[in-house]
């Protein structure tokens, strides 16, 4: 007797569960390009930010994996699939005065990759890490800038903005996270976001 209600009281919890994640559904915002680039070019800014030294052959082709690296994410912004292309997130004053709104209520489009704000910090990011690995290559192959104090400290002033812009980022979407409910971590892992029921219905 006490088997069998233990049995029928697994089986409502099973059933209970797959109600669960039966309201839920997986939705892909990034794919495997836009992570690669993502996690690669982090890990570039990072290892010569914080590891290699400037002037070393290391730190070097370093810098031209960035830049590479962001002459692929170009190319990919105007030929990949919907979240990828720039044309579907370009930042306007229409279009970030709705973010802000939005935000405010503690909203955020569940189905869409980069937000106009987010946009924005990705396009400053890109530009920054692309001025490092100019200033970088003129400091180190064009012998009109070679051992000029400006220049080293012009690249030096773009490495420190670029890390307050990339403290910037990350302190962002934890907090934008956690106020709107919205998944934004996971999809730059896996590729997927989960959609809440509530989510799934606002935006059907």
């Amino acid at each position: 007797m006490v088997a069998n209600k233990s049995a029928q009281t697994h089986r409502k919890e099973k059933t209970s569960s797959a109600t669960i994640d039966s309201g839920r559904r997986e939705i892909i915002v990034w794919d495997r390009l836009v992570r690669c680039f993502h996690w690669s070019l982090a890990t570039t800014f990072f290892l010569n930010y914080f590891i290699t030294e400037e002037g070393e052959a290391i730190h070097e082709w370093i810098g031209y994996t960035a830049i590479s690296l962001i002459c692929i994410r170009l190319i990919w912004g105007f030929i990949g699939n919907k979240n990828a292309r720039f044309v579907n997130f370009l930042p306007s004053k229409l279009s970030i005065k709705h973010h802000i709104e939005e935000l405010r209520e503690g909203k955020l489009d569940p189905t869409a990759g980069h937000s106009p704000v987010g946009a924005l910090m990705i396009f400053t990011l890109l530009g920054l890490i692309a001025c490092l690995g100019v200033t970088g290559y003129m400091m180190e192959n064009i012998d009109l800038f070679w051992g000029e104090e400006w220049l080293e400290d012009l690249h030096e002033l773009i490495a420190h903005v670029t890390l307050i812009a990339v403290a910037t980022h990350i302190s962002a979407i934890f907090i934008l996270q956690k106020w709107t409910g919205t998944e934004l971590i996971r999809p730059m892992l896996s590729g997927k976001r989960r959609l809440e029921p509530l989510q799934d219905q606002r935006n059907s």
